[in-house]
């Protein structure tokens, strides 16, 4: 059973402060979250997992899914060049125990003593955010409309926001013309 998981941040962009990126990590397993939520400080957040151990059986594997929130100050870079998490050495990074014996694992028997880093990818951060104006496709088509009529839908529009960040539509201006 694992107890402890340390994971490291890094930032690509050398203006970038991973700590100040990334905030809310919380680990999932099978979609349920284990642990506490937790924040980087120096670049590391260590998840204590001795009230809800990842017990794997023997032969087999969990998936552990790492989530995180971007702050909205967060520093923009492009993927490949932004930030991501790693294991920086599961030898030392990964406490576990056997399920039966309680006996902590050796740091040769954990990733086979292999040191090197597990990196997961890096994802950029969008410098803001985007909007796309388009005609709806449910739009009202050309019709003759009575004289005296109200409430005549006349188009419609669809506003739709990029997945950079949250848009904050504050004017919309709109023109008629008769043709």
């Amino acid at each position: 059973k694992v107890t402890e998981l340390t994971l490291t941040g890094v930032d690509g962009s050398t203006s970038a402060d991973v700590n100040v990126d990334l905030n809310s990590l919380k680990l999932y397993i099978a979609g349920v979250q284990v642990g506490s939520t937790g924040s980087l400080s120096g670049d590391a957040v260590t998840f204590y997992l001795t009230n809800s151990p990842i017990e794997i059986e023997k032969g087999g594997n969990k998936e552990v899914v790492v989530k995180a929130s971007v702050s909205s100050g967060a520093t923009a870079n492009t993927a490949g060049a932004g930030s991501y998490l790693k294991i920086n050495n599961p030898t030392v990074d990964v406490v576990a125990y056997g399920l039966a014996s309680g006996i902590q694992l050796a740091t040769a028997d954990i990733n086979s003593g292999t040191t090197t880093a597990i990196s997961g990818s890096a994802h950029g951060i969008a410098a803001s955010g985007s909007l796309t104006v388009a005609l709806n496709s449910a739009s009202t088509p050309s019709s003759t409309i009575s004289r005296g009529t109200s409430g005549v839908v006349f188009t419609k529009i669809e506003l739709t926001a990029g997945s950079g960040e949250d848009v904050d539509v504050t004017s919309l201006t709109v023109n008629t013309y008769e043709g």
